[in-house]
């Protein structure tokens, strides 16, 4: 029966849902597949920022053990300006990144 098209007005000639829905497929399989791909470059990415992280909160966390041990740990026998450069340092940069560092740390430790 030739004029199946005419009882049912989904069905043209020469159309095959079957085939529409397999080029779809295809099509979602390979969106998948560069999504796949980017997922696994951020990974990569963030591995990679992590490893940067952990090197300077090291290197801050050296830094800080130097100064904090200049003349002995006695910072008297240090000029005024250099006593205050240091404390303006440790207050604005040190402790409040290694308070979020700490944070940080805690929230990835809770299950």
């Amino acid at each position: 029966m030739k004029a199946d098209h005419y009882a049912n007005p989904n069905k043209l000639p020469g159309y095959d849902p079957l085939e529409k829905w397999a080029c779809v497929a295809q099509e979602l399989a390979a969106k998948l597949k560069a999504a796949n791909g980017r997922v696994k470059e951020l990974r990569e990415d963030l591995d990679h920022a992590n490893e940067r992280i952990k090197r300077l909160e090291e290197t801050l966390i050296g830094a800080w053990e130097i100064i904090s041990n200049v003349s002995g740990g006695d910072w008297t026998r240090q000029k005024p300006h250099w006593q205050d450069y240091v404390f303006q340092w440790r207050d604005n940069y040190f402790n409040p990144i290694m308070k979020e560092l700490s944070e940080l740390k805690a929230k990835e430790d809770k299950p």
